[in-house]
């Protein structure tokens, strides 16, 4: 009799356990039960599904390559300002705090904007070649729906 019963609730845990793999796998928001490393090559361009799963998977300097006062206006939460515009100067005294592996992920204002682009080409110049560019940008990011800061 004991044993039975025990029989019955392993069966009960191994289907309950298979019913939540299956739901998590097909849901909008489930978790990544089984760890799939990023396979993105350094300068490809990021969708909103790459850039949301590089966030959650890897330490990333996210910078937006917008003027300041569109980046007050709003930006991704996380992000760090340099605008396209800004001086050389600048730009190397921001880069010199950050290891040449650093990884980093850069966007502008919507896939018309080429912002992002000049600028991922200027840190490579400077020996920063870990780089993608989150095409679609603030915009896509808002009509994603995700949270702003």
């Amino acid at each position: 009799m004991r044993i039975s019963i025990i029989k019955e609730a392993v069966v009960i845990i191994v289907l309950a356990a298979v019913f939540a793999i299956l739901y998590n796998s097909f849901a909008a928001n489930g978790l990544d039960i089984i760890y799939q490393p990023l396979q993105i090559t350094p300068g490809s361009a990021l969708n909103i599904n790459d850039f949301n799963r590089i966030r959650k998977q890897s330490s990333v300097i996210l910078i937006d390559a917008r003027s300041k006062e569109d980046f007050q206006n709003g930006h991704i939460p996380n992000a760090l300002n340099l605008p396209l515009n800004s001086p050389r100067s600048t730009k190397t005294q921001f880069l010199s705090k950050f290891p040449k592996e650093t990884l980093f992920v850069l966007y502008c204002i919507n896939t018309e904007c080429t912002q992002a682009e000049r600028l991922e080409r200027q840190f490579n110049l400077l020996g920063f070649t870990n780089t993608h560019v989150f095409t679609g940008g603030w915009q896509v990011w808002q009509e994603a729906g995700q949270d702003a800061q």
